[in-house]
């Protein structure tokens, strides 16, 4: 007995015992009519799998089935069409493997609809790959000005859709003022504004100004405007105000709070919340805030430039006033140090995070001198995740070659969280304009950004890329591993085959796990002739 499961003869028992494990676990392998069957999944970008689940599959335009997986039994051995109806929203691939299940890892062929060719005694395996069609933020369209108050700076706006009237915003931004001291310097000003006509409501307000003493008695700008549940001195408050202040002109900002249940009226927390991380006398300080509140989470960034470097940072709180230690965003991609005042936002439709900001150019003359500021333009950034992840930028706007012209410090359209979700169709973002040796001349105007959807052909194409990609691949490691195997086999033929537990094989990892249920299928088998 020894001898016989020591020689040749052993490898041939166990493959006919793993033959008929095989048939037991894949009964669809051999048939005595052909079969399609398959899956539907849902793969990247979010998505409804109940939705996907609804969806028909077809077969030959007449046989229908809702099931997954789905099933076509009985089917004589010729070319049959299987296509699937596609929710709106969404684009779908294929794969299809014949008389096999693992060829899905590949990547799929763009299209509803395939001609399968079904094997006799056979079974063709189709999956449909269905995956949500998102937009991307191609470009800015050119608009009016919003805001020009006469003789005056507007610039920085933050702007937040109204929670009980979807069509109407509140756009927040710094104006000229004059403190209490008497002195020319910045207070915020608000006014409404209707989205679909694209023009502001009545005259603008002054809702937050320097106080008479203390940190922020010089001037209050930059503001950012976010919902949620916060309480200060016994009242709750529906709304926060985040601001950039200082009680000297241009240096040691930090960072404030005031709170709204009408964003006109505000109340402000006595005390700055964030301070610069150095205290020279000498440096801008921290300021140009931002804020996103993400499920009850505040995130709040910030720039930083009080150790004469500059660095965007964000911080977490939940009350709105206490918050996290400062940690830097990923900057791969950004055009630092040129970036100024950059204003998040997310999406939660495309899991994206969205970066706006006016960048500099100093190589562009700003034909003045002395020049007050470089020529600058708002560019628009995009990534999955801004602590890790590269920024890509997808839009820009840029008044051209004139020299004269600063387009900066912008700011995008949101709910009251903080989201663009809503404006896949047109995104407005406002941003301040004007000549950048006069100040006096900013005035605030807004672009539409677009967004489109990609090109069917243009998508087909890159699946069909990545597909060819992961073939070579594939082929280039098979050859590998047969060169490795042909070495191994004699290797093989004087040793035993290993126990289960010597190969430190794993169960399957899920039903569909076809390599693991294979596995523990052999290891069955070598429990009973080699291991016990």
């Amino acid at each position: 007995m020894t001898s016989f499961f020591s020689s040749g003869y052993r490898r041939v028992v166990l493959m006919g015992v793993f033959a008929v494990a095989f048939a037991v676990l894949f009964p669809t392998v051999s048939h005595a009519a052909g079969i399609i069957q398959g899956y539907k999944v849902l793969v990247g970008n979010g998505g409804d799998i109940s939705l996907i689940r609804q969806s028909k599959v077809y077969l030959d335009g007449e046989l229908v089935t809702t099931a997954d997986p789905f099933r076509f039994e009985g089917l004589s051995a010729r070319e049959y069409k299987v296509s699937v109806n596609v929710p709106a929203g969404y684009i779908v691939g294929y794969t299809v493997c014949r008389n096999r299940v693992d060829c899905h890892y590949q990547a799929p062929k763009s299209g509803n609809a395939v001609e399968v060719s079904v094997p006799k005694d056979g079974f063709a395996d189709v999956w449909w790959h269905f995956k949500k069609d998102l937009p991307v933020l191609s470009g800015y369209t050119k608009t009016a000005s919003v805001v020009d108050r006469i003789g005056a700076w507007d610039y920085a706006p933050s702007s937040i859709v109204l929670p009980d009237n979807p069509n109407q915003a509140r756009l927040f931004w710094c104006s000229t003022d004059q403190n209490l001291r008497g002195k020319t310097a910045d207070s915020i000003f608000s006014i409404g504004y209707d989205i679909a006509a694209r023009k502001v409501l009545g005259e603008p307000v002054k809702v937050l100004a320097p106080s008479a003493d203390g940190w922020d008695s010089y001037h209050t700008c930059d503001p950012s405007v976010v919902a949620g549940k916060f309480s200060l001195n016994g009242a709750s408050y529906a709304y926060a105000m985040y601001y950039t202040a200082t009680d000297r002109p241009g240096i040691e900002n930090h960072i404030g709070v005031a709170f709204s249940n009408d964003l006109l009226t505000w109340t402000k927390y006595e005390n700055f919340v964030i301070r610069p991380e150095s205290l020279s006398g000498k440096t801008y300080g921290a300021g140009q805030t931002s804020v996103v509140n993400r499920g009850g989470t505040i995130f709040l960034f910030h720039v930083d430039r009080s150790r004469g470097v500059q660095k965007i940072l964000f911080r977490t709180t939940q009350d709105g006033i206490r918050f996290s230690d400062a940690q830097p965003i990923s900057v791969q991609g950004l055009e630092i140090p040129t970036i100024d005042a950059p204003v998040f936002a997310y999406d939660s439709e495309l899991k994206k995070w969205f970066l706006t900001t006016g960048v500099f150019d100093e190589s562009r003359s700003c034909g003045a001198s002395p020049a007050r500021f470089p020529v600058a333009s708002v560019h628009t950034f995009i990534t999955d995740d801004f602590k890790t992840g590269t920024w890509t930028k997808v839009a820009s706007v840029d008044s051209g070659n004139h020299n004269l012209i600063m387009d900066h410090n912008p700011g995008f359209l949101t709910d009251a969280y903080g989201d663009i979700a809503r404006f896949h169709s047109s995104l407005p973002t406002f941003y301040g304009h004007g000549f950048c040796f006069d100040i006096n001349s900013w005035s605030m105007q807004m672009s539409e950004g677009t967004f489109v959807w990609p090109d069917p052909k243009e998508e087909e194409a890159r699946i069909e890329s990545e597909r060819k990609a992961a073939l070579e691949k594939s082929i280039m490691a098979q050859a590998s591993a047969a060169e490795t195997s042909d070495t191994a086999d004699a290797d093989a033929k004087a040793q035993p085959l290993p126990c289960p537990e010597q190969r430190g094989l794993k169960p399957p990892s899920h039903p569909f796990d076809i390599a693991g249920i294979l596995n523990l299928a052999f290891d069955a088998v070598a429990q009973l002739f080699l291991c016990l």
